[in-house]
């Protein structure tokens, strides 16, 4: 049975029930995942109603209500929880001292924002420079490249349809 915290009108979790039941890859170290880890995670957030958190729209009431700033901790910690509880060591090291939220959402999103520069050059480079395996089944293979294709628009660079198609047919045609 699913409560309302008062006054915040978003869904909790009843007492000694656990809603940590999504088998999300944990963040790597060096955040070669990140922006799927994100993403995920993202969406889980969202389906709890605490992405609010992270994205700044709630923030602490700082009031002496304690009905109100008990219920903001509470939510506040449960989207710590969530958060932490999908990181590796090394990147949680970076975020265990903090307590707010979007602090540590901050935190990490400023930590592998490089490695986004990094992944775009990979995954073009994977793409075009990639052949395809008679021993691997064909599908799998074009929906390897299409899901590069789509990890790439997650990073910002959008690859026309004809440029993928181009990449394909580049990766069926032997080199010399």
């Amino acid at each position: 049975m699913t409560t309302l915290y008062p006054a915040m009108n978003q869904p909790a979790v009843p007492k000694g029930q656990s809603n940590c039941l999504y088998n999300i890859p944990l963040l790597e170290n060096e955040g070669s995942n990140f922006q799927q880890w994100k993403y995920r995670v993202g969406w889980v957030l969202r389906i709890h109603g605490l992405y609010l958190l992270i994205d700044g729209t709630e923030k602490d009431p700082g009031t002496t209500n304690l009905v109100l700033q008990e219920a903001w901790c509470l939510r506040n910690y449960e989207a710590l929880t969530q958060i932490t509880l999908m990181l590796k060591d090394k990147p949680l090291s970076s975020v265990m001292h903090m307590e707010i939220t979007k602090d540590t959402w901050d935190t990490l999103n400023r930590r592998y924002k490089g490695v986004r520069k990094q992944t775009i050059a990979y995954l073009v480079s994977d793409l075009f420079q990639g052949m395809l395996n008679d021993e691997i089944a064909l599908e799998d293979q074009l929906n390897a490249m299409l899901q590069k294709s789509q990890i790439l628009t997650s990073l910002g660079l959008i690859l026309d349809k004809s440029f993928i198609a181009v990449a394909m047919t580049a990766n069926s045609t032997p080199r010399r």
